[in-house]
Order: structure tokens, then C-alpha cells, then sequence
């Protein structure tokens, strides 16, 4: 359920100084996402690190 608030947050308020950090650490662990949770991040303009 966590991640699932930290995910609407990212969507309704992306600039907040708290949704930067939780974006940052969604990206570091990408590989660790489930390929549902990857989607989701890609679908709001989040990606993989490069």
C-alpha cells in the first residue's frame, strides 16, 4: 500500500521535495520493480536509469 501512495503522490504533486527522492529511489531500484510497477512509473514520464 506504500508504494501505491508514494505512486498517486508522484502523479498529483511531482515536484515536491519528497516525490523527487521517492522518484530517485524508484529509479535506482528499477530492477527490483515488478513489471507492473515499471509500467506504471514509464506511463508518468519516470524511466529507467541509463
Amino acid at each position: 500500500m506504500a508504494w501505491q501512495r508514494a505512486y498517486q503522490r508522484a502523479r498529483t504533486h511531482p515536484h515536491t521535495r519528497v516525490t523527487r527522492l521517492w522518484v530517485h529511489k524508484q529509479r535506482c531500484g528499477w530492477p527490483l520493480l515488478h513489471p507492473d510497477q515499471q509500467q506504471l512509473l514509464t506511463h508518468i514520464g519516470i524511466a529507467p536509469p541509463t
